[in-house]
């Protein structure tokens, strides 16, 4: 077929070519926009799953449940505190702050000391943990606070009464679970069914033990405040303070020499730059006169 009669053909089927055109530019621009939306969709439909709730930006998260209908609040109690003692004075400091930990019936959990610098410049430096009834934690503080120069205080106070509330409920709940178990068991005639409901009794009795551990661990949190104690001894206001050394004035009497000779070595081309230019000048001035 001659290029001609292919023109004839497509001019007497004009129609049909304008109908394939439409039916693609409709089709294509469509799907792109249901795939889009379906995208957007399954975009939402992960965030949601992802992520579960979203905080607008500056503001951060708060507890699900701070039980507000509760009036005996749960409070935890933790404090840091740093002590500074004289020259001399860490020893008896040091058996100030044990004794005030006996007398009172607190616990010293951790204890570390250690001596910094040698002979007349050494001194102390101690950090100890101490667990305090909360019902003597300001008596407890107080006398900790005579020991020295306070030279820190942070005091942190958290409301646990959400979280005391939830795990209690849940306790509850799965000791009732636990309670159906048993039941079922005693009722099961069949050996199949007793070996099966005791594998469950097995996991249920170890989440309720988790649980319980986890109250009675809350428990001792509220019952007993923490306080870290860092004592400091003041090093010797002469620390550091010795005689230069022989050594030490030659090695600067050296250093001295070399850099004048290296500012020297970098001034002379300057200086006899400048005296050739006076020279010219003089010469030039005296051939004018």
């Amino acid at each position: 077929m001659s290029f001609k009669d292919q023109l004839i053909t497509i001019k007497n089927n004009w129609l049909i070519l304008l109908l394939l055109l439409l039916l693609v530019f409709i089709l294509l621009p469509g799907r792109n926009i249901i795939q889009s939306t379906m995208d957007a969709g399954s975009q939402s439909m992960m965030e949601k799953v992802s992520y579960g709730r979203s905080y607008a930006p500056g503001i951060a998260p708060q507890p699900d449940n701070f039980a507000p209908q509760v009036t005996e609040r749960k409070i935890t109690k933790n404090a840091n505190l740093g002590i500074a003692v004289e020259k001399g004075g860490f020893s008896s400091a040091e058996k100030k702050l044990k004794d005030a930990v006996t007398s009172t019936g607190s616990f010293l959990l951790n204890e570390n000391v250690q001596v910094i610098g040698d002979k007349e410049d050494a001194y102390h430096q101690g950090s100890y943990q101490i667990k305090v009834d909360a019902t003597k934690y300001d008596a407890v503080a107080s006398q900790l606070k005579a020991l020295g120069e306070v030279t820190s205080f942070n005091e942190n106070s958290l409301d646990i009464t959400g979280e005391y509330t939830d795990v209690t409920v849940e306790l509850a709940a799965e000791k009732e679970r636990l309670k159906r178990f048993q039941d079922m068991y005693a009722k099961a005639t069949n050996v199949a069914d007793q070996i099966q409901i005791n594998d469950r009794l097995f996991d249920q009795e170890r989440r309720v033990q988790y649980l319980a551990d986890a109250l009675k661990n809350k428990d001792l949190q509220i019952s007993y405040s923490t306080i870290d104690v860092s004592l400091n001894e003041k090093p010797s206001d002469y620390l550091n303070i010795t005689f230069v050394k022989f050594s030490d004035l030659i090695r600067s009497l050296v250093n001295s020499t070399n850099s004048l000779f290296q500012l020297l070595f970098v001034v002379f081309p300057y200086a006899i730059a400048l005296l050739i230019g006076w020279i010219i000048y003089r010469v030039i001035r005296r051939m004018s006169n």
